[in-house]
């Protein structure tokens, strides 16, 4: 089964990747933070790494090229995600 890690500092966010992924048959890791992103690649080396780019600590940018540093030569896919939540407003 393909490992997938998801790197978000909101849970609800990695709640939903991870309900979403593991219907299509995925394992997913998360982490709530850029360091503890960075340490799950590093023990558990997944396929997939999506991550936040807006995060406290070490941004998903900062993440990204860490995977990158430990993952040489390139064996995993890596991709920042960014996404705006909006609720409708009341009439």
């Amino acid at each position: 089964m393909e490992k997938i890690l998801v790197i978000d500092d909101e849970k609800p966010t990695l709640m939903m990747f991870r309900l979403t992924l593991t219907a299509y048959g995925y394992e997913v890791l998360t982490a709530e933070n850029g360091q503890e992103g960075v340490d799950v690649f590093n023990r558990e080396r997944p396929g997939i790494v999506l991550t936040d780019i807006k995060m406290p600590g070490m941004n998903g940018i900062e993440v990204l090229k860490q995977v990158k540093a430990i993952d040489h030569p390139p064996r995993s896919l890596s991709s920042p995600v960014t996404a705006t939540w909006t609720w409708p407003s009341r009439p």
